[in-house]
């Protein structure tokens, strides 16, 4: 698992990472931590306590089961009661094996390693303090945001509590020694405790990437902020007048966590009462949903009407990669700003402006600029310096990402005076970082500057830095959003059934609060960051009436999918249309979410008619919905999403028409009739019924069932076909669209 940042400091941990998955069974003389699942109902009536029937059991099985080659006796870590009943421990394989026959004894899970995956966004999603969702929602008051991540540096100035008011009587939350807490900042604990590391850490934030996510859902106005000069202005999270919590769970030094204490501090999230999760990390290697905890932990989150906010993961661009795909949370892929930070070349009056981060203040004016075959890979700092000592040298960036960090490594380590990259890597272009005074060019603009030089018998040229671009503010218009390559795609592994990313949000070169006291980060962490802020306003503006489903399908459904130029969002990985895996719904759409007009509902009984629709075991259903009892007396594949997903193999496998049951509920409340608007996906033809919905005045008329049937045209021409079902409200007041994807591949099986 990993928390899904883009950072380029640990850009190559991330697209190498592995997730680290303890057997099963260790030796017998070793020991690993484990996830206990515990039936509560099992529990003796001679215990006070689950924490003290866990203990009798850990105790008598070291007694029962000896071993003189291993030292000490099973530790119990963490206790659980709300995200599921159980706990984590310390067991050797013996005792392993004893706990299997244990009384109420459900299922172990073995614990897994976690790496560790604003001043534009508010005016990008045009959030403004005259009308929408901002004043509507009175910034997010009366909402508490918890935050799952690596703690949080409390000084930070976007954690000021300046207008707050005092934690709500109802809170259970506390604010733990070595963090100072305020009216804004409420809670702060750490869980970061396995078999590695010390109990009673602070949730001191020594990475920066938990107060980063913090800052963008909930920061408060910061005035001047910017990273070194780059992205200048007042610095503000969607939800400001939202209450935070932070959970720690990743050790800031080595960059990793567990899923145990990941599991511990939903655990205290819920019994503290949150009203929104944000977890910015996933399971790098897959597991089903019956074992998985954060799916376990977020089924309990949404019984509770908790809203949990998944990232999606950056391991883009390349589909079946999204993770977090649990149909009871929103997940959400990352997306750019119209913004840009920049640096600019300027050769004989002519002006190349490229991609750059180099954080000092620094000015070269008429240097030598130096560009030959022998340096143009600059993939050696001696030839570097023999050719370009105090020059500006121009590097030819050929092979991806790494061969641009070996690059900036080789400029860094030579005599040069800078450098200008050009580079066809979409993914640096998002989100390298600059350790010397350099800026990257895209490739069309790089092969106009290297043509103008090959007229240039002896070039020289002056660079600024600390630039900062706006669309259509004194430049040019910068098309957004656009999809990040970094950003996973579905369709998912886990459960292919339901369209994932749900929505997509900022995410790449976002400004936002750190020790210094601020950075500019990408990846999919801010992007689910926005999206657990907006669902704080939702939430608020409705007086905390709406279903986890509801505020998912709210942002859905008025999700948009035009960037600021009237054009499709564009992948940037192809520079071509992004499709619904890449996209989801769409771009969310703050102020439209506010004024959905109609809903797709969901709630715990509609997850588990679902659940027992896909083959699952009365053991594993258990396991993801607790003990309670549950009816799978009526199991249905419709579960009532607001998207639409279907597989249709190619011959001769073309399956039979598909259909998909669906029911809306009028949010207005007014008598309403909608009717249904379809584009079609190419090769397939969509049909609804009925083709009219009417809503009365009456609450008992306030819902309508519809199907949606795709049948299947001939051959697809491609693997992944598009369209859309949009409910257009008769006075067209309001526009509820849905996406339809339709892939041409048999549904993925998971292992």
């Amino acid at each position: 698992m990993k928390l899904f940042m883009a950072s380029s400091a640990h850009l190559l941990l991330f697209l190498n990472a592995c997730l680290l998955l303890l057997p099963l069974l260790p030796t017998s003389g070793q020991r690993s931590t484990y996830i206990i699942h515990m039936n509560s109902s099992s529990m003796p009536a001679s215990q006070p306590t689950h924490h003290d029937w866990y203990s009798t059991i850990l105790e008598n099985m070291s007694l029962a089961t000896p071993n003189s080659t291993t030292s000490g006796r099973p530790q119990l870590l963490h206790t659980y009661h709300h995200a599921l009943t159980g706990f984590a421990a310390t067991l050797t394989a013996d005792e392993l094996r004893a706990m299997e026959g244990s009384s109420g004894f459900i299922a172990a899970y073995p614990d897994l390693e976690i790496k560790l995956h604003t001043t534009r966004t508010p005016q990008f999603l045009c959030l403004n303090h005259d009308t929408g969702l901002w004043p509507s929602s009175s910034y997010g008051d009366g909402v508490v945001i918890g935050v799952i991540d690596s703690g949080v540096w409390s000084e930070s100035p976007s954690l000021n509590d300046g207008g707050m008011s005092p934690a709500p009587l109802w809170w259970n939350g506390t604010c733990e020694l070595g963090t100072r807490c305020n009216w804004k900042l409420i809670g702060a604990r750490s869980f970061n405790v396995s078999s590695s590391t010390a109990d009673g850490e602070s949730a001191r934030d020594n990475d920066g990437h938990g107060t980063l996510v913090a800052s963008v859902a909930a920061g408060a106005p910061v005035s001047g902020a910017s990273f070194f000069g780059y992205a200048n202005g007042t610095a503000v999270g969607m939800a400001p007048r939202a209450w935070i919590s932070v959970y720690e769970v990743a050790d800031g030094r080595t960059l990793v966590a567990f899923t145990c204490n990941v599991l511990a501090a939903m655990d205290a999230a819920i019994a503290d009462r949150v009203d929104v999760i944000s977890i910015a990390m996933g399971l790098t290697d897959l597991v089903p949903l019956y074992e998985d905890p954060f799916a376990i932990a977020s089924f309990s989150a949404m019984k509770k009407g908790i809203m949990v906010v998944f990232s999606a993961g950056n391991d883009g661009p390349s589909n079946y990669t999204v993770t977090n795909a649990f149909p009871w949370a929103i997940t959400v892929g990352g997306s750019s700003v119209d913004r840009r930070l920049t640096g600019t070349l300027t050769v004989y009056g002519d002006s190349f402006t490229g991609v750059s981060l180099y954080p000092l203040s620094k000015l070269l004016v008429d240097l030598p600029l130096v560009y030959n075959a022998t340096i143009s890979h600059c993939n050696s700092s001696e030839l570097i310096s023999q050719a370009a000592a105090g020059k500006i040298v121009v590097c030819h960036g050929l092979g991806g990402i790494g061969s641009m960090f070996y690059q900036i490594a080789a400029v860094n380590a030579s005599e040069a005076a800078a450098a200008v990259f050009v580079t066809d890597d979409a993914l640096f272009l998002e989100d390298g970082e600059f350790a010397c005074p350099a800026i990257a060019l895209d490739l069309d603009t790089g092969e106009v500057l290297l043509r103008y030089l090959s007229s240039l018998p002896y070039p020289t040229a002056s660079m600024e830095f600390q630039e900062t671009q706006v669309s259509g503010f004194l430049g040019p218009v910068i098309a957004a959003p656009a999809i990040g390559t970094y950003s996973s795609r579905g369709p998912s592994l886990i459960s292919p059934d339901v369209l994932k990313p749900d929505v997509v949000a900022p995410g790449t070169r976002i400004l936002g609060a750190l020790a210094n006291p601020f950075a500019v980060k990408s990846g999919t962490s801010f992007a689910s960051a926005h999206v657990a802020g907006i669902a704080a306003l939702l939430q608020a503006a409705n007086y905390h009436s709406w279903s986890p489903a509801a505020i998912r399908s709210a942002m859905m459904t008025t999700a948009h999918q035009l960037d600021n130029t009237g054009d499709p969002i564009k992948d940037s990985a192809t520079n071509s249309e992004a499709t619904p895996l890449a996209i989801g719904a769409g771009h969310v759409d703050p102020n439209r979410a506010l004024h959905p007009g109609l809903v797709y509902d969901a709630g715990e009984v509609d997850y588990v008619s679902f659940l027992c629709s896909q083959g699952f075991s009365q053991e594993q259903i258990m396991a993801i919905v607790g003990v309670d009892s549950y009816d799978c007396s009526s199991p249905s594949p419709h579960l009532n999403y607001p998207s639409f997903i279907a597989f249709f193999p190619p011959q001769p496998l073309w399956p039979g028409p598909q259909s998909f049951m669906r029911t809306v509920t009028n949010v207005d409340t007014k008598p309403a009739v909608y009717r249904a608007f379809v584009r079609q996906p190419v090769g397939f033809t969509v049909s609804v019924q009925p083709e009219e919905l009417v809503f009365n005045a009456t609450m008992a008329t306030n819902t309508a069932n519809f199907v949606l049937t795709i049948v299947q045209n001939e051959e697809p021409v491609t693997v992944v076909s598009s369209g859309s079902l949009t409910w257009v409200h008769e006075e067209f007041t309001y526009t509820v669209r849905s996406p339809i994807v339709v892939v041409a591949e048999r549904a993925p099986a998971f292992p």
